[in-house]
């Protein structure tokens, strides 16, 4: 996410503004698409950051310098400052997909370890042992 560019975001006529993590894109709320069309469009920069070539994507979250990504705990903070707990809704989202999919599964479509995954299964209280018999049977 940290190294996300103008490039991932899409603006069109007929669609709602998306941002492509990936390969899909996925529609933002228009509260979210107009803060994301504010910060494309705000070029005030300080002085002292080079302007980047016109031809080259712009960081979604520059740092310091801009030609790199923003860290995390910066983008943290300001999230925080201005409101936004990620948290509460990556929480959210985890447990959302853990009481739909299998830790297995889970861990590989998100790159995290099968133990981290196991444990968002565990909280949703879903037995996924029928998916592992129907997986392992060969009949």
């Amino acid at each position: 996410m940290l190294n996300l560019t103008t490039t991932d975001i899409t603006f069109g006529k007929d669609a709602p503004t998306a941002i492509t993590f990936g390969k899909q894109p996925i529609p933002l709320p228009p509260k979210v698409a107009a803060i994301v069309a504010k910060l494309i469009n705000d070029r005030s920069r300080p002085a002292s950051i080079p302007a980047l070539p016109n031809h080259e994507p712009h960081l979604l979250f520059p740092g310091r310098p801009a030609t790199t990504p923003i860290t995390l705990q910066a983008l943290s903070r300001t999230l925080t400052r201005n409101g936004i707990t990620a948290h509460l809704g990556r929480n959210a989202a985890m447990l959302d997909l853990a009481a739909d999919i299998p830790a297995a599964v889970l861990a590989d479509l998100l790159g995290m370890s099968t133990g981290t995954t196991d444990k968002w299964n565990r909280l949703t209280s879903r037995d996924w042992t029928h998916y592992l018999e129907a997986r392992t049977d060969t009949t």
